[in-house]
């Protein structure tokens, strides 16, 4: 990568809400690596994530001097902490000054912290947090029901599992 370009990826900022600019052959892409990234994030080995970011040459994982809101959304999925970190800080060199925006939404409507909130993942918000995540981000589009915010992915999920505790205590009570 040359020099120039590490150095407009690194000045790219995490506070502007975009779409994701991906095309479409990035996410295409990610697909064909999905599996061994999997195996990596279950670990949430950094060492392993960058040697296969290095690798794969960011292939399916960047786009346009930025990691892909697909990718950093996969990362929270399996509430990859140390991997997530080393991707919205960009400071690895293997990553060659590519950082992740949180406030990017992925191709499915939502936010990086909707998925940690979907996860019940403390420590994966108060990190998005820090990195430059708003809290005022809401869902859009098909895919998902529009105009939440993460908070109400939150609420949401702490009922139906309050929900769900309640009724598993009752039935057991009555078997």
């Amino acid at each position: 990568m040359l020099e120039r370009d590490i150095k407009i990826a690194k000045s790219m900022a995490n506070d502007i809400i975009i779409p994701d600019p991906a095309p479409k052959w990035v996410g295409d892409a990610f697909l064909d690596i999905y599996a061994k990234l999997e195996h990596i994030l279950v670990k949430d080995s950094v060492r392993c994530f960058l040697r296969f970011f290095e690798n794969c040459e960011g292939q399916g994982m960047s786009s346009y001097l930025t990691i892909t809101a697909q990718t950093l959304t996969f990362i929270v999925s399996f509430n990859a902490l140390r991997c997530a970190k080393v991707v919205l800080e960009g400071m690895a060199p293997e990553l060659y000054g590519m950082h992740a925006n949180p406030n990017c939404i992925n191709k499915y409507g939502y936010f990086v912290l909707h998925e940690a909130a979907e996860r019940f993942s403390v420590d994966m918000i108060k990190l998005l947090l820090r990195h430059g995540a708003s809290a005022n981000v809401r869902t859009v589009g098909n895919d998902v029901i529009e105009n939440l915010l993460p908070l109400h992915v939150a609420v949401e999920n702490t009922c139906l599992h309050k929900y769900l505790e309640d009724n598993l205590e009752y039935n057991l009570s009555r078997s």
